[in-house]
C-alpha cells in the first residue's frame, strides 16, 4: 500500500453489544460525515480505510458507504483490504 498524501485514514469500531442490531451504516455515516468535513479543512481529497481481510461484513459496509477496493497490505497484526473514497 502507498502512501498518499492526498488520503485521511478512518477507522469504525463498534462495542459487541452493537454489532448486529442493524444501526452499523447509521453509525459509518455519522463518523465519515465528520471524517469528510476533516479532510476538506485540510484540503484532501480522499477517506481511506483499511479492514482485516476477514471481516467481510465490514468490507461489505465500507463498499456500500462510497469506499472502493485499493489494495491490500500484509504486517505483523495480518492481511487488510485497503479501500478509499473520493470526498466530493
Amino acid at each position: 500500500m502507498e502512501v498518499n498524501s492526498s488520503d485521511l485514514d478512518v477507522g469504525l469500531g463498534m462495542a459487541p453489544d452493537f454489532i448486529g442490531n442493524g444501526r452499523g451504516m447509521e453509525f459509518a455515516q455519522t463518523v465519515l460525515k465528520h471524517a469528510t468535513e476533516l479532510a476538506r479543512m485540510q484540503g484532501l481529497s480522499h477517506l481511506r480505510c483499511a479492514i482485516h481481510s476477514w471481516n467481510k461484513v465490514s468490507q461489505l459496509m465500507a463498499g456500500r458507504a462510497g469506499f472502493d477496493f485499493s489494495g491490500s497490505v500484509i504486517n505483523d497484526q495480518g492481511e487488510f483490504v485497503v479501500m478509499r473514497k473520493k470526498i466530493a
